[in-house]
C-alpha cells in the first residue's frame, strides 16, 4: 500500500488520507484508491446516470495513474517522454489520454478491444474504496515509472494527492511525480 502525500494539506483542518494499492492479474491491472478518516470534512460524491468515458474528472474527486512508456529498467528517471494519463471517478466515469511528452500532444488513448475499465466504489464508516479492474491491453509490458495521483473535493474546497510534489504547486504531469516502478507482463 503507498501513501500518497497531499499537497499543502497543513493549512486545511479535516483532511483524512489517500492510500493506493495495485495488482496485476488475470489480464488485469487492479487499483484500489482508499480516502480514508475523511469525516471532518467529507468527500463530495457525484452520481452517475450511465457512467462512461468523460473529459475533465480531475475538477472534483477522481483518482488518477499516469504511467511513463519508456523502459524503466535502464534505473534512470523519467524525462517526460511519452505517456498514459488515466482517471476514474467515484461515479464510474473514467478517461485515458495519451501524452507525447510532458503536458503536450494529448489525444484519447485507445487501445486494442477498447475494453472500457470497470470502476466501483464501496464504503465503509472509515473510508471509500474505489476500486478500478483496467485492462493490461490498455497498457505495455514492462517496467514502467508510474505517478499516482487523487484530487479529493471536499465541503472545504478541493486538495490534490500525489507520490510527491516536485514543484511549488500541485502537478501530477511532472517528470519527477513518476516516482514509483510497476511491472506488467505480456
Amino acid at each position: 500500500m503507498i501513501e500518497l502525500i497531499g499537497f499543502d494539506v497543513g493549512s486545511r483542518a479535516g483532511l483524512g488520507r489517500v492510500l493506493v494499492e495495485t495488482r496485476v492479474g488475470d489480464g488485469c491491472l487492479q487499483l484500489a484508491y482508499r480516502w480514508r478518516d475523511w469525516s471532518a470534512a467529507p468527500i463530495v460524491l457525484a452520481r452517475a446516470v450511465n457512467p462512461q468515458r468523460r473529459d475533465e474528472l480531475w475538477r472534483t474527486t477522481c483518482a488518477e495513474i499516469f504511467v511513463a512508456l519508456d523502459d524503466a529498467s535502464d534505473g534512470k528517471p523519467h524525462t517526460g517522454g511519452p505517456y498514459l494519463e488515466f482517471n476514474f471517478s467515484p461515479t464510474g466515469d473514467w478517461a485515458a489520454y495519451r501524452f507525447d511528452s510532458t503536458r503536450t500532444g494529448m489525444h484519447r488513448h485507445v487501445w486494442r478491444g477498447n475494453e472500457a475499465p470497470r470502476v466501483s466504489l464501496a464504503a465503509s464508516s472509515e473510508d471509500l474504496t474505489l476500486e478500478v479492474t483496467l485492462p493490461l491491453a490498455a497498457l505495455s509490458a514492462g517496467v514502467h515509472r508510474v505517478a499516482y495521483a487523487s484530487v479529493v473535493e471536499t465541503s472545504n474546497g478541493l486538495s490534490y494527492w500525489a507520490l510527491t510534489h516536485p514543484t511549488g504547486r500541485p502537478d501530477f504531469h511532472h517528470p519527477q511525480s513518476f516516482a514509483a516502478l510497476l511491472e506488467l507482463p505480456a
